[in-house]
């Protein structure tokens, strides 16, 4: 587990009821079972928030027996009882692992679990727990790869790992991503037989509104519990954000590196040493993906006009009707405020069918990225528009030469502004333009007179 602080997020701590029981999930990013610290921190986090059932994700581990062993001897020691399910690849390998998941119960909990199993890919297990009248819960505990169908992915990753996987079981044309979502359709669907109902704790590595994602927790009648009841974003780890230096400074890179060429100097090429060259290579990619992702980032900011705020709105208008629809809950004000806004009549949103709430959103979706893609153009659209509305209410300026300096200022902006993105800081696109209607204009605050000429000011400082 990283060693920065994450707030908890989700229902209140000192809320928990006698004879409820408390579920909590995080991507822990890598567990060490052995390390005496992280065993300690693990207990501590799981009783300080009266947590029952723990489900993590990317643990990062073979889970071999001994480091079951490793886990529920942790567990027994701390709380005196508990119950464990692991799940990771089956590659052979008994170091790292990337992927996997675990589920850590506890006290009366673990007493009710009647059966508990991992998936052989490591990207699922699940733990039943018997309740009253032949009902029951199914505790679930997933992770989805990031990547999709036709990646180029190095082969110790989660992905390659499972599409070898699914190849060897028979799929001719793998696809984990979504091959995921619906072998836990299926395993909802076998449990739901027997009066049991799903609680799934996923890093799906998507949004809500993501199609195929959307459809699985459609197809499922599953309700995001955590958007429902609380307001805000689950926090996150700061290393996303933080610069390459600080994220090898936070792993210790150099010194790691440093170690290793002493170790292989001293040992000579070993099993072991060759499991920590690999892990260490593996993280100095992750770190410069990061970093490069943070820094030169895919989404370079738009150029504004009324186009790109309209189907902006549009989008978020759809989102908030269908996650409404999806909670089977009224639609929020918000979404009305921006019905009112872009003139959408409201008399009928409250009888839309969840799935024309989808294709409505999907269309949303496509038009903003069309506009995103020719923000330029759009631009272009919106200044000749208001050079044509100045040049009627005062035809003796020559708004063309003004207009085609703004074109050429728009196309450049259009050039560079992947290299802006990269070499300068964040800055906010105008939202408004303000065209000079007189020829002069003083400014009090620097005591100066400018003079509008043909789309230039020039400044005539006090000679006083």
């Amino acid at each position: 587990m990283m060693n920065e602080e994450i707030p908890a997020f989700g229902g209140e701590i000192n809320s928990k009821l006698e004879n409820n029981m408390r579920f909590a999930f995080q991507n822990v990013n890598g567990l060490r079972i052995g390390s005496t610290h992280e065993g300690s921190e693990l207990a501590l986090v799981i009783e300080s928030r009266g947590i029952d059932v723990l489900g993590m994700a990317e643990t990062n581990i073979h889970w071999n027996q001994d480091r079951r062993t490793q886990l529920l001897s942790l567990l027994q020691m701390v709380f005196g009882n508990g119950q464990i399910a692991t799940s990771s690849s089956q590659s052979g390998t008994d170091g790292y692992q990337p992927g996997g998941t675990a589920l850590v119960a506890h006290g009366c909990s673990a007493g009710r679990i009647s059966c508990r199993k991992g998936d052989r890919m490591g990207r699922y297990l699940y733990m039943a727990s018997r309740g009253k009248e032949g009902c029951g819960v199914l505790v679930i505990s997933a992770y989805r790869v990031c990547q999709s169908r036709g990646t180029v992915a190095g082969p110790d990753t989660a992905f390659m790992q499972q599409v070898a996987a699914l190849r060897s079981a028979g799929v001719v044309n793998p696809d984990p991503r979504n091959q995921i979502l619906d072998d836990l359709t299926d395993l909802i669907n076998e449990w739901k037989e027997k009066g049991y109902h799903p609680l799934i704790g996923i890093d799906a590595n998507a949004t809500l509104d993501e199609t195929r994602f959307a459809e699985f927790l459609d197809r499922n009648q599953l309700v995001d519990v955590l958007g429902t009841l609380n307001t805000g974003d689950p926090p996150s780890t700061s290393q996303e954000d933080g610069s390459l230096r600080e994220i090898h400074h936070h792993q210790k890179i150099g010194e790691r590196v440093q170690a290793l060429e002493l170790a292989f100097q001293k040992e000579g090429k070993t099993e072991a040493l060759e499991q920590r060259y690999n892990r260490l290579d593996y993280e100095i990619r992750c770190s410069m993906l990061a970093a490069a992702n943070a820094q030169a980032r895919k989404s370079f900011g738009y150029q504004w006009s009324p186009a790109l705020v309209t189907a902006g709105r549009m989008k978020r208008f759809w989102r908030i009707v269908t996650s409404s629809k999806r909670r089977h809950s009224k639609v929020a004000p918000a979404a009305l405020r921006l019905a009112e806004t872009l003139q959408i009549p409201t008399d009928n949103l409250d009888d839309l069918r969840l799935a024309v709430c989808h294709r409505n959103l999907h269309e949303a979706a496509k038009r903003l990225r069309q506009v995103q893609r020719n923000d330029a153009e759009e631009r272009l659209k919106w200044l000749e528009d208001l050079a044509q509305e100045a040049m009627r209410d005062d035809p003796t300026s020559d708004w063309q030469q003004i207009l085609k300096r703004l074109v050429t200022a728009t196309k450049t902006k259009a050039l560079h502004r992947k290299l802006s993105a990269v070499l300068k800081p964040e800055r906010a696109g105008m939202d408004h333009i303000e065209v000079p209607q007189e020829g002069w204009y003083y400014s009090p605050s620097v005591d100066e007179l400018y003079e509008f000429d043909n789309g230039i000011f020039r400044a005539h400082k006090s000679q006083w």
